[in-house]
């Protein structure tokens, strides 16, 4: 009984840390795994992403629904759009999770300011 205590605790406290927030800002500069610089901004609650110098939109309408960060991310060297997900983890990573059909993409970017 003590063990199973003890897991619950640990259980509970990892997923109150790595849990997402409405109040998660994850606006600033990103580089993608390639070297891209991506701008994300916040206006009214809902997160945009530019990739830099052509600001051409790769992150749209990512809002916080159903306790996740939920959106559409664009890949602009294959012309594909598909829904996606972002996690907010440690201040300085996001976590990408691109869906299309039964496939998804995990991609990581790291803030850059």
């Amino acid at each position: 009984m003590k063990k199973n205590l003890v897991f619950l605790f640990f259980f509970f406290a990892a997923a109150a840390v790595y849990s997402q927030q409405a109040s998660d800002n994850f606006s600033g500069k990103w580089k993608t795994a390639e070297g891209k610089i991506i701008e994300i901004s916040l206006a009214k609650g809902v997160h945009t992403g530019l990739a830099l110098p052509e600001k051409k939109p790769i992150l749209t309408d990512v809002k916080f629904r159903d306790g996740k960060w939920k959106g559409m991310a664009y890949n602009p060297q294959k012309g594909v759009t598909a829904a996606c997900e972002v996690v907010f983890q440690d201040g300085n990573k996001l976590k990408i999770t691109a869906f299309q059909g039964t496939f998804s993409k995990v991609i990581y970017w790291t803030r850059v300011q």
